[in-house]
């Protein structure tokens, strides 16, 4: 009886299993993708850095902070946030390069 009551627990939880399978393979799918986003720390001052394409906001990241953006001699290159940090008067700052729009 505890052996047949086993087996029916196990083929319930793999009908409950398969039916939220997909849920699950979305929240990977979603936790991947956050996995990338830069961090911003709200507690530190700020600047972001917005602009029309090709006009040297990554070569300003590269240059000021700790950031590392792709830096290439056509529009459109920075394709997501990219964040760096540096310290002024002691105090660490972020600055984050934001994807260029076409105008």
């Amino acid at each position: 009886a505890a052996l047949e009551a086993a087996l029916e627990g196990c083929q319930s939880l793999e009908v409950v299993f398969r039916a939220g399978a997909r849920h699950v393979e979305d929240l990977r799918t979603v936790a991947k993708k956050l996995r990338g986003l830069p961090v911003l720390d709200v507690g530190l001052p700020t600047l972001a850095l917005v602009g029309a394409p090709n006009v040297g906001k990554s070569s300003l990241v590269q240059l000021l902070s700790s950031g590392n953006p792709e830096v290439c001699n056509y529009p459109f290159t920075t394709r997501s946030i990219k964040m760096g940090h540096f310290f002024l008067d002691s105090r660490m700052h972020q600055v984050r390069c934001d994807p260029g729009h076409q105008v």
